[in-house]
């Protein structure tokens, strides 16, 4: 009957049944049809429904949370996440998912980030996401630090063998090691195997094109950008790897536009903004040098 209902008439059941016999459970068994079926609103609701009947629930917050970041409510997801870590103060996973909002919310939050990821691992030393969360927040930040890669790298290592499905470590393990020019076959297999744990996730695909431009496969490169484009537009990361391809290419004149496109979808004092910024000053310096018509001119 479920398959064959409409969307909201369900989520009308679900929240009826909520109205009646209010349980958590129930709240969240209506956020896992409406995520799966009705869309992030109707999940949201669900759950601000529920964290309003139950407003000592942290679990509860937590998950409302997460789903806040993904709608770009970070302010909102801290309030909330303060709430949890006020009612379970030694919970590991208030921290984790704190520390993953700061990174979302640009450098000026970045220290908040480190903390709160700190705190996740000296609660909780031996989780996988915690160890996950901080290498991607190192990757990030690093700013060319190798210092900084160096540890990010092992800590990402040692998540990808405990954990097997821990997506964000192979994601960001795969990105340093195109970032640093290491073992490409090895970045595309733990690649592949982040697309198979996300499978609408753009990263892996836009990834996997940064390694095909380093071994000068531009047909396959343009394939998986295609691909990341479609599943999701407004991602800058597609952009900044097309741009990054024509750099390769000695197409600076080509790259920059790219580059711009991926500015325009990029947030001001993100991990995001600071990459492309920095690939356009790159771009930049070699036009002003005159290197950039000497490069084209090659490629011709």
């Amino acid at each position: 009957q479920e398959k064959q209902a409409k969307v909201p008439e369900i989520v009308a059941v679900y929240a009826d049944l909520a109205a009646r016999a209010p349980t958590p459970e129930v709240f969240h068994l209506e956020c896992n049809f409406s995520e799966k079926r009705g869309g992030r609103k109707f999940a949201v609701d669900a759950l601000e429904r529920g964290v309003a009947a139950f407003p000592e629930n942290a679990r509860m917050m937590r998950r409302l949370a997460g789903l806040y970041v993904d709608s770009g409510k970070h302010e909102r997801a801290v309030e909330l996440l303060k709430q949890a870590m006020a009612l379970e103060p030694m919970m590991p996973d208030t921290y984790g998912l704190l520390g993953e909002v700061y990174l979302g919310m640009g450098r000026t939050r970045w220290a908040d980030a480190k903390d709160a990821l700190m705190e996740a691992r000296r609660l909780d030393p031996q989780n996988t996401l915690h160890m996950a969360r901080l290498g991607a927040l190192m990757v990030e930040t690093a700013g060319g630090d190798a210092a900084v890669l160096d540890e990010a790298q092992k800590l990402l290592e040692e998540a990808v063998i405990a954990d097997k499905k821990n997506y964000a470590a192979h994601l960001f393990l795969g990105r340093l090691l195109v970032d640093r020019g290491g073992d490409l076959e090895r970045a595309d297999w733990l690649l592949r195997n982040a697309a198979k744990l996300s499978e609408r996730s753009v990263a892996p695909s836009v990834e996997r094109a940064r390694i095909a431009a380093r071994k000068q496969l531009w047909p396959e490169v343009e394939s998986q950008l295609e691909r990341a484009q479609k599943m999701d537009p407004n991602d800058y990361n597609p952009y900044f790897a097309r741009g990054e391809m024509f750099e390769l290419r000695g197409l600076i004149f080509n790259a920059v536009p790219e580059f711009q496109k991926a500015l325009e979808r990029t947030q001001e004092g993100s991990a995001g903004r600071l990459r492309v910024d920095a690939a356009i000053d790159r771009c930049t310096q070699l036009i002003a040098s005159g290197a950039a018509q000497e490069m084209a001119k090659l490629v011709d």
